[in-house]
């Protein structure tokens, strides 16, 4: 790349960095109208809750704003619940918009080593909601407390809002009650009806929507449950199949069912949902409503149907002073501007790594380029080279699940969602494991293209970029570590700034605490492998002379298996209304392929840049490496067992 045009990519790059930035600031802020912030709330279990809280400049001690307390999923952080808090924010509400414990910038929890513990008490939401309850922040409106949370975080708000675990009430419920025991009591040593009414009434939530989470198909367990509550659980939800009708449809679920007639009693129960209609009354405490918006479990986030559901249900509940209609809504530009964000932070990137190949020190590491020696004359070497690519799309497309599951034999505490000392994230965990099979793959096919097609074309150990000495390798990772830690500067100086994370979809470039270099460190010579094969197929063995498009083909190759699998995987979810059998249990794994695909367009890309311009491999897949792995391990969940 000749030095005009990498000049003029940094200068794209910086554009687009910084309108990204400062767009995804003004969407957020909803035109600098809503004060953003962090805090950091001390948990009861001795660790901390991170929030970023989003606070109307209306709301002020004169004119006490309502609260709504939201909590992100299992493989989540509290930014998946930017559609909540944007729109509720601008709608007068305050929003905390929490990470739970052992995601994000939230400790890792110190709840032991049970999955029960680790899916309800342990994500920290109760504890939140009694610091807010407690912390006599004048600018709120503590009698129009509302929760929220998307998948796991809803699971978490079962206990919150329900009350029904011993020991897990507030402080002031828990006084409540013991009172209750005295003997001079109302009713003795025994609780009554009364008393026990009395108790769960000094519960500060006034209302909670629960997202992609159904409730027990139970009327009883609903019995205590004096709030006002509504569910949306996406039609298309990838987990619908566990349902007890086996699909996402509401409107006969027993789930459903369970959860509106508890409110009724039996002699007013229904037997059929209508969606979307009040049952109960937000004045008496006793409000039900069901949404079954048509979405998927992952993607509920970035629906506006689902904002908008979202928006009615706590108008009402909180009773929201707003003009703005339930359709008026701007948060999917958040994430337009935080793609652009990342792109030109993607391109940024690039020419950092081009300026530091031009110094002295460095540029040692640049060596002869390799000409593009591979060709396809005969007919074997054509067999051979589109072949290799036929193998990796079928390996990937029938072997992906199995392998990705074999996460809960080689990790198996983690993958059952309890606490371990190392490898801590059962995604980051499946795709540790896929990366590594798929870089085998991909070796065995290259020692076969290089004996059956390169051998004969001329080709020597000299040709593949390995050999740039000892040194020079070691160069190569002091750069790909300067890279990326301009790469986190530009994050963090970001986040301080213009209090947002660089994300599509899933694919999140955010800051990070301690525990995640900790997890860089133990899943970097994972990806690490799978990137240095990447590097060495890609640009050698797949590098064609003459060939039009070859990155193109590099690109398509890699990925097709992947794109098959998610198109295959939606096609019949949404033809269906369930997930494909086969792949049904691995669906939280298989919603990723998606970002997956994104970053292994990102990777090979700039692995092809770098091999042009320091004739190895080495380099691009070092810098990789460093980017993909902690991007991959900030934006997940972490179980790790501490002490």
């Amino acid at each position: 790349m000749k030095k005009t045009a990498k000049s003029i990519v940094a200068i794209i790059g910086v554009i687009m960095l910084l309108v990204g930035c400062f767009g995804a600031w003004l969407v957020r802020s909803s035109g600098n109208t809503v004060q953003i912030f962090e805090v950091n709330i001390p948990d009861q279990s001795g660790t901390y809750i991170h929030a970023t809280v989003f606070k109307s400049k209306t709301a002020t001690a004169e004119n006490p704003a309502p609260v709504v307390v939201t909590c992100n999923g299992y493989a989540d952080t509290g930014e998946k619940q930017d559609f909540a808090a944007i729109e509720l924010s601008r709608r007068g509400v305050v929003v905390f918009e929490m990470d739970a414990l052992s995601h994000g910038l939230s400790s890792t929890s110190t709840y032991d080593s049970s999955p029960a513990s680790t899916m309800g008490e342990a994500v920290g939401m109760i504890s939140l909601v009694e610091f807010i309850s407690n912390a006599e922040l004048d600018y709120i409106d503590l009698s129009r407390l509302g929760i929220t949370g998307h998948s796991l975080g809803a699971y978490e708000m079962k206990l919150e809002a329900m009350k029904h675990k011993a020991g897990r009430r507030t402080k002031e419920e828990t006084a409540a009650l013991e009172a209750a025991r005295l003997p001079e009591s109302d009713g003795g040593e025994e609780i009554t009806d009364a008393e026990f009414e009395y108790a769960e009434s000094l519960n500060v939530i006034s209302a909670a929507l629960f997202q992609s989470a159904l409730p027990m198909p139970d009327v009883g367990a609903y019995g205590n449950y004096y709030r006002n509550a509504g569910i949306n659980y996406t039609y298309y939800d990838e987990g619908n199949y566990t349902t007890s009708n086996g699909d996402g449809d509401l409107t006969d679920a027993p789930e459903a069912l369970a959860f509106i007639n508890s409110m009724l009693g039996e002699e007013n129960a229904i037997d059929t949902v209508e969606i979307g209609k009040y049952y109960g009354s937000v004045e008496d405490n006793n409000l039900r409503v069901v949404y079954n918006v048509k979405t998927t479990h992952t993607f509920e986030y970035m629906t506006p149907a689902s904002a908008t559901c979202l928006i009615d249900f706590f108008t009402d509940c909180l009773s929201l002073d707003t003009d703005l209609s339930s359709s008026n809504l701007i948060f999917m530009y958040r994430f337009l501007f935080s793609t652009i964000g990342l792109i030109g932070l993607g391109l940024l990137i690039t020419s950092f790594v081009y300026a530091l190949l031009r110094t002295k020190f460095f540029g040692t590491i640049c060596v002869r380029v390799p000409e593009p020696k591979a060709v396809l004359k005969s007919s074997s070497d054509k067999a051979v080279f589109w072949g290799s690519w036929l193998v990796i799309i079928v390996i990937t497309v029938f072997c992906l699940v199995p392998v990705i599951r074999l996460d809960a034999k080689i990790f198996p505490v983690v993958a059952g969602m309890g606490y371990a000392k190392v490898y801590t994230s059962t995604n980051v965990n499946s795709f540790a494991i896929w990366c590594v099979f798929i870089a085998l793959v991909s070796l065995a096919l290259f020692l076969i293209n290089y004996n059956v097609r390169l051998k004969k074309q001329g080709w020597s150990i000299d040709d593949l970029g390995l050999k740039i000495g000892g040194k020079n390798i070691l160069k190569s990772l002091l750069l790909a570590a300067c890279v990326y830690t301009i790469f986190y500067v530009i994050v963090f100086a970001a986040n301080f700034i213009f209090h947002f994370d660089f994300r599509i979809w899933n694919m999140s470039a955010k800051v990070f605490i301690a525990d995640k270099l900790v997890m860089f460190i133990e899943y970097l010579p994972w990806f690490m492998f799978f990137m240095v094969i990447q590097s060495l197929v890609t640009n050698t063995s797949n590098r064609i002379a003459g060939q039009k498009h070859n990155l193109l083909i590099n690109v398509i190759g890699n990925t097709l298996g992947l794109l098959i699998i998610g198109v295959f995987a939606y096609t019949y979810l949404f033809t269906t209304g369930v997930s494909f059998p086969a792949w049904a249990s691995a669906w939280d794994r298989v919603a990723q392929v998606f970002p997956f695909m994104l970053y292994t367009l990102a990777t090979i890309i700039i692995s092809r840049r770098c091999f042009e311009k320091t004739g190895s491999i080495w380099t691009g897949a070092f810098v990789n490496s460093f980017i993909v792995t902690m991007m991959l391990v900030t934006n997940t969940s972490n179980f790790y067992l501490l002490g």
